[in-house]
C-alpha cells in the first residue's frame, strides 16, 4: 500500500495504491522531469486515500456488533480446556481481540483454574474493555458482563 515507483526498473511514474471495501484505489503520478514535486502530489493523493480507507473501517466497525454473537457470546472470547501431558487440566479463558479501525490483534489467556470463575470472567472483560477503548461505567461493559451466563459450566462443581 502506498506511493511506489512504478515499474520497478527505469520507473516512469509514482504508483499509488489503497484497497478498501473489496475494491481496489489506484492512481498514477508522471515523474515529468520534476520527481519531487511528482511524490509531492502522489503523497498528497495516499492521504486521501488513507483518509477515505480509514473512514470506511470506522464506519464497518460502527455499523456491525463488533461485541457480541448472535447467540450472545462475546466476540473473541471462548472457554477452553487446555490439556497438557503430566499436567493436570487447566481451564481459561482465551481472548483473541481484533480491533479493525487500528488493525491490531491482541491475544491472552487467563486461568479460570487459578483465579475463579467469576474472577477470570471479570478479568477477560476488563482485558476486552482495555483493548477496545471501553470506559468503566459504560453500557457496553454492563452487556458484557451480562453475558456471563453464557460461559457458566454447570458440569464445574
Amino acid at each position: 500500500m502506498g506511493v511506489k515507483l512504478h515499474p520497478k526498473t527505469n520507473p516512469t511514474c509514482y504508483r499509488i495504491y489503497r484497497a478498501w471495501g473489496g475494491k481496489e484505489y489506484q492512481r498514477y503520478v508522471p515523474l515529468n522531469g520534476n520527481p519531487n514535486r511528482a511524490l509531492k502530489e502522489a503523497k498528497e493523493i495516499d492521504a486521501k486515500f488513507k483518509q477515505s480507507q480509514d473512514a470506511y473501517k470506522l464506519r464497518m466497525a460502527l455499523a456491525k456488533n463488533s461485541l457480541f454473537h448472535e447467540s450472545g457470546q462475546v466476540i473473541g472470547l471462548s472457554r477452553v480446556v487446555c490439556h497438557r501431558e503430566g499436567r493436570s487440566s487447566n481451564e481459561q479463558f482465551k481472548l483473541r481481540i481484533k480491533i479493525p479501525a487500528k488493525d491490531s490483534l491482541h491475544f491472552t489467556t487467563i486461568s479460570i483454574s487459578h483465579h475463579g470463575f467469576s474472577e477470570a470472567y471479570a478479568m477477560a472483560v476488563e482485558k476486552i474493555c482495555e483493548w477496545r477503548g471501553i470506559g468503566r461505567y459504560a453500557e457496553e461493559r454492563q452487556r458484557l458482563m451480562a453475558a456471563k451466563s453464557f460461559y457458566v459450566d454447570e458440569t464445574a462443581p
